[in-house]
């Protein structure tokens, strides 16, 4: 995994499991088109690729997420790998993980294999879906049949204006969290995040809920119909339903496991 003399580089790690079988990643490019490989301890094993320290070290890393051309080439790379180790149980990794040498991803199998362990046994047999809720926009007012006839009169009705749409945002939040609620009750597991950023996302309508559930994944038909029902009853959201994907937002643990450099996109 080490490059030649004059080349320093590390290892990004992209996800943790059990049973993983180098043939399923032979000809995988990982990130900077990379070959991915695999790093084993006992019965663990780490999905990971070599990169150039010149462009993935700590200051050159974080240039590179906040640009978000190449947040986006990484970030496809980095995606493109997990989902590929998904085929079977895994600990995803936040992107950008990255350690000296395979000896220091070796010994942080072994120092935390009790936590990867329990980890992959919470999300065995399960997937994970996402829905994301948008407010519908507005029925369409009755138009203003008359000109203001003053300032005074342009005032008001833009404060009614104003008024109105603050007004239909709390009654959409309100929904959106009964929606979740819901939701919830259908999965193993449930987890609410930040709306993403329009700027990364390409959407610009309201986004009111970005949440992802952790569902059985004999169970995943009749979770789709719950959404389905969902969207006909609320009509004054938008329900978009993504997935399977790999588990990232359950297959977690504690934030003590070491990394020699971790960084995320701000």
């Amino acid at each position: 995994m080490m490059g030649g003399a004059d080349q320093q580089t590390g290892v990004w790690v992209y996800a943790i499991g059990r049973q993983l079988d180098q043939p399923a990643f032979r000809d995988l490019p990982g990130v900077d088109t990379a070959p991915v490989d695999l790093v084993r301890a006992g019965d663990l094993a780490a999905v990971v690729s070599s990169v150039d320290l010149d462009r993935f070290g700590a200051d050159e890393l974080k240039r590179a997420l906040n640009d978000l051309d190449q947040l986006e080439q990484i970030a496809r790379a980095h995606h493109h790998v997990v989902q590929v180790a998904a085929e079977r149980p895994i600990v995803p990794m936040r992107m950008a993980t990255i350690y000296d040498d395979e000896e220091s991803v070796r010994l942080m199998l072994i120092e935390n294999s009790g936590a990867f362990t329990a980890a992959l046994h919470r999300v065995e047999g399960r997937q994970e879906w996402g829905v994301k809720a948008f407010a519908s926009p507005a029925a369409s007012a009755s138009p203003e049949t008359t000109a203001p006839v003053s300032g005074a009169d342009y005032l008001k009705r833009r404060q009614a204006s104003l008024t109105a749409a603050d007004e239909s945002r709390r009654a959409s939040s309100a929904e959106a969290d009964a929606v979740y609620r819901r939701l919830a009750g259908s999965a193993e597991a449930a987890r609410r995040h930040r709306p993403q950023d329009p700027r990364l996302s390409g959407d610009r309508r309201l986004m009111l809920l970005n949440a992802a559930f952790l569902i059985d994944s004999s169970a995943a038909g009749t979770f789709a119909d719950v959404v389905e029902d969902i969207r006909r009853t609320h009509r004054s959201l938008d329900l978009e339903l993504t997935g399977p994907w790999a588990p990232y937002s359950f297959a977690t643990i504690d934030d003590t496991v070491s990394v020699s450099s971790t960084e995320e996109p701000t």
